[in-house]
């Protein structure tokens, strides 16, 4: 009858479904390992958060404690499952959008920061001294957001919306960005505290010959923010300018 009728155009249209390169019928089996791979890092990017929350919550519990939960930590909790949700979002309709894979790494690098930042500071309570590693994790969270904000602010509006570059002239820009990072990251695990001075704790892996040469790790990282801030701001425009306005 009817019914059956658009069922079989249903299954038909699905077998009529364009098809990854070198996988034949149906869905390739890359599709099926990325998605699961995007899947993994959903439920650790949720996890986390979830352990995160958790951890304020102990620490206002604490007896005897004095914290108290600013914006910023609330922000975060929040953007980690909103940040990994949409890039699964994207993956789930098409895996090779390099925005879902990056919205997906942004996600789960807020999660870690999150869990760093609240585990540290629920073992400086009186009762949460059991936690293990506590310099360890204040270690993390003290570079777990620069590739956070350098992801969000520069690599992500570059890729926007097609997941690939307007053009082969803004690989150096990208290059240039992820390189200067790597290397301010650098400082902020390496240097005794960080790249910003003594006001952070100080990090477990410290090599103090490596202090005179602070300036030069701290450098890299506000330029690669000033230099990718500033190419994802004219990227989207250069981009969607050509665009008609109903679709822009």
């Amino acid at each position: 009858g009817r019914r059956g009728r658009r069922v079989r155009e249903r299954r038909g249209a699905v077998e009529r479904r364009p098809t990854r390169r070198g996988t034949g019928g149906g869905v390739g089996r890359g599709w099926s390992r990325r998605l699961r791979a995007g899947e993994r890092c959903w439920v650790a990017s949720f996890l986390l958060a979830v352990a995160a929350a958790v951890m304020v919550v102990l620490t206002l519990s604490a007896e005897g404690s004095v914290a108290m939960v600013d914006v910023y930590t609330v922000v975060f909790l929040i953007l980690a499952p909103v940040y990994a949700t949409v890039g699964m979002v994207i993956l789930m309709r098409a895996s090779g959008n390099r925005v879902g894979w990056v919205l997906l790494a942004i996600g789960l690098l807020f999660s870690v920061q999150d869990i760093a930042g609240d585990g540290s500071g629920y073992a400086q309570t009186s009762v949460g001294r059991w936690v293990p590693g506590a310099d360890w994790l204040s270690w993390v969270s003290n570079w777990a957001w620069i590739p956070v904000v350098v992801g969000a602010l520069a690599v992500l509006p570059v890729l926007f919306p097609t997941g690939k570059l307007l053009s082969r002239r803004w690989r150096p820009l990208v290059w240039v960005v992820c390189g200067a990072t790597a290397v301010a990251l650098g400082g902020y695990v390496l240097l005794p505290n960080g790249v910003t001075g003594a006001a952070n704790p100080p990090n477990p892996p410290t090599d103090a010959a490596l202090v005179p040469f602070a300036g030069v790790f701290q450098a890299p990282c506000l330029f690669s923010l000033r230099a990718g801030v500033g190419g994802a701001r004219s990227s989207p425009v250069l981009r969607f300018r050509p665009w008609p306005c109903c679709e822009r």
